[in-house]
């Protein structure tokens, strides 16, 4: 064999063996995707469907819409963050009034792990739950489930970013669409509206009640540990609780 066809060789072999290479990488890294896109799958849909499983089992009243979303102040910044549903496992001791702290499903961060989503119960706790404009109270609550309830974890993957200070914000936001909204409720006891004036859902009313619709809509981030070559994936649901709202 002479020279250059040793060189010709050489330069043929060099050539397929970067192709096996190359062949063998994007292999791999098809691989780590797709299994990191099926592990945050697995996780998303497990949680979406718990959290919509509670909402599709909330009870509701004029008193309390079947669920809240309250804000947690994390380093200066308010994140709607927090879902509270009013979710017995079987009928609730009083349609008519406010939840026992017993009939609560709390959705939220860990507040000691910022990647992990977890369910807070209390099914000890047997007092009523307080008016929805004492914020006071509600936060005294809701640190008593947070450092007395049962937790039971969704995924350990959810997502973080961090403020200016490096506080941890988990990605995660709820969202309450009440329709009437309270406004239009208040606008006809001060007599300024008419109750063919308000807004009902589908239209849906007579002259003794209307028919409310609280809609929850929520979103999440979750990131593979470690991150892969897709490392985040982004999820969405909602779901939506209907009562009657009786005429003052």
């Amino acid at each position: 064999m002479t020279l250059v066809e040793m060189s010709i060789s050489i330069a043929v072999m060099s050539m397929v063996a970067l192709s096996a290479s190359m062949l063998t990488t994007t292999v791999h890294d098809t691989h780590v995707a797709a299994t990191h896109l099926n592990r945050m799958t697995q996780h998303g849909r497990a949680a979406c469907r718990r959290i919509r499983d509670a909402l599709n089992r909330a009870q509701a009243n004029s008193v309390f819409p079947g669920f809240i979303v309250r804000n947690d102040l994390i380093g200066g910044v308010s994140l709607p963050n927090t879902l509270v549903v009013w979710a017995p496992d079987v009928s609730p001791s009083d349609p008519t009034a406010l939840p026992l702290v017993s009939e609560l499903v709390v959705f939220q961060p860990d507040p000691d792990d910022p990647r992990r989503l977890v369910e807070i119960t209390d099914p000890t706790d047997t007092s009523t739950v307080p008016e929805l404009m004492d914020t006071t109270s509600w936060n005294t609550l809701m640190t008593s489930l947070e450092n007395n309830g049962k937790r039971a974890t969704l995924t350990r993957y959810l997502h973080f970013d961090t403020d200016l200070s490096g506080v941890p914000m988990s990605l995660i936001r709820f969202t309450a669409r009440l329709r009437p909204d309270q406004s239009q409720i208040d606008a006809y006891i001060a007599e300024t509206a008419t109750w063919d004036d308000i807004y009902w859902p589908q239209n849906l009313y007579s002259s003794a009640s209307g028919m409310r619709e609280n809609e929850c809509l929520f979103e999440f981030q979750l990131r593979d540990d470690p991150p892969a070559v897709q490392d985040i994936t982004t999820f969405w649901g909602s779901s939506a609780v209907f009562y009657l709202e009786p005429q003052p």
